[in-house]
């Protein structure tokens, strides 16, 4: 099981690779190093050597050094002012112009690049282990062409980009499994708003309930909980969890009032009970409890 950042799946989990898929991520490897690209980059950047995943930080290192990073300069110049690019004339016009309109920028981007099993070994004894980092590198150069065939790679076999940079440098190729099923959190209320399952279609039955099963009972701590014992919500109980939601400055009685006139067949003659209803339809829909602003 991985524990991840914001945004990316909260919990994983995996069925090895049963003898037909270790088969198909052999041929895969050995079908993706006969591309023309993967031999070009590997004879300029790597001398035809491959490297050992422990060497592969150190690398990445080593051309982040070489290359250093970009940055770009942008400056807004007032209409029909033209800059000739030829010889030296063009600086002094953007000068004059730099102080004030000029955003300063780097021009790079995000690569994921695969820890070695050492790192993610020993990040697992502490119950937080990823199995990439992100490195910010330069456009171009070798660490941007080693993102374009990454993501050349992922497009055509569905790995991800950490994996494919792997394979890249070392030649070990991510293991396909046999079913994986990850289990994503929805911004800002943290439910449980997908379980995912990527199956082999030779998958056993008894093998995709267990690991629904499994991924589920994740959801068994803190306020997701709630989603134990999941029930649709009526016709009712969705329109108050939206109209508390649109009403978030008014009085729990103006509101009782205002529901009223927008729903008269669902009207309320008590405020505490429309209250009671109210924050209880907010919490089946969202999972978290409501915080009424102060008057």
């Amino acid at each position: 099981m991985t524990h991840t950042t914001e945004g990316r799946p909260r919990e994983t989990w995996e069925i090895k690779p049963d003898t037909r898929m270790q088969a198909m991520t052999e041929i895969l490897a050995v079908q993706a190093s006969w591309r023309p690209d993967v031999i070009r980059f590997r004879e300029e950047f790597l001398r035809g050597q491959l490297l050992d995943p422990s060497d592969v930080a150190g690398w990445v290192r080593d051309r982040l050094d070489g290359e250093g990073s970009s940055m770009c300069i942008t400056v807004e110049l007032p209409p029909g002012v033209r800059v000739d690019l030829e010889g030296d004339s063009w600086r002094p016009t953007l000068k004059e112009h730099l102080d004030e309109t000029a955003f300063i920028g780097t021009a790079g981007t995000i690569l994921s690049i695969p820890k070695s099993r050492e790192d993610i070994l020993n990040e697992a004894r502490d119950g937080a282990a990823v199995a990439q980092v992100s490195v910010f590198i330069r456009l171009g150069g070798a660490l941007g062409r080693l993102k374009a065939l990454a993501g050349s790679l992922s497009s055509n076999l569905g790995w991800k980009e950490h994996e494919a940079v792997g394979f890249i440098l070392t030649g070990d190729p991510p293991m396909i499994p046999t079913a994986r099923t990850q289990l994503f959190y929805s911004p800002p209320y943290k439910q449980p708003a997908r379980i995912v399952m990527d199956l082999s279609a030779q998958t056993k039955v008894e093998d995709v309930k267990k690991l629904f099963l499994k991924m589920r009972s994740q959801t068994a701590s803190g306020e997701v909980a709630r989603f134990r014992r999941y029930r649709q919500l009526t016709s009712e109980r969705r329109a108050l969890a939206v109209f508390l939601v649109k009403t978030p400055d008014l009085s729990w009685e103006h509101r009782r009032v205002e529901w009223n006139l927008q729903y008269p067949r669902w009207s309320y003659t008590d405020r505490p009970n429309f209250r009671r209803a109210a924050t209880g339809a907010y919490l089946r829909a969202t999972g978290r409890i409501w915080r009424q602003a102060k008057q």
